[in-house]
């Protein structure tokens, strides 16, 4: 009688356990952050809204894929933050649309097409080359 009832309250909860676990996964799988270069900065006029557009290379699961161009809608609500410094030792401080330029290497964890959190690269200045007189 109690190896059937210890058969009976494992089952039941094994069988209230799996749906939450689901819903955990799940909830984890949508905030995963993405990776790209920005390829273009869309502000809105007098606010610091707007959008991005992000060339998103394929992940090391699908290397045989194409880039994808994705944009992301920035709002009030959009955490942007500047990452200045090596990757184990980098500081974020925060900044605005305004300062993301073309070309930086950027991570936006979005739900849908919102931008909830982006963070970029503060990256160095590009040098001019200076061409050699011949003489």
């Amino acid at each position: 009688m109690r190896f059937v009832r210890f058969l009976a309250v494992t089952a039941l909860a094994l069988a209230m356990a799996t749906p939450a676990l689901a819903a955990g996964k799940a909830k984890k799988k949508g905030n995963k952050p993405v990776k790209g270069t920005v390829v273009e900065v869309k502000k809105d006029e007098g606010k610091d809204t707007g959008s991005l557009v992000v060339k998103v290379n394929p992940g090391k699961k699908n290397a045989g894929g194409t880039a994808t161009e994705k944009t992301y809608k920035i709002t009030d609500t959009t955490k942007v933050q500047k990452l200045v410094g090596k990757k184990k030792n980098a500081t974020a401080s925060d900044a605005k649309l305004g300062d993301v330029t073309k070309d930086a290497q950027v991570t936006i964890v979005a739900k849908g097409d919102e931008a909830s959190e982006v963070k970029f690269n503060a990256g160095k200045a590009k040098k001019k080359n200076k061409k050699k007189a011949t003489n």
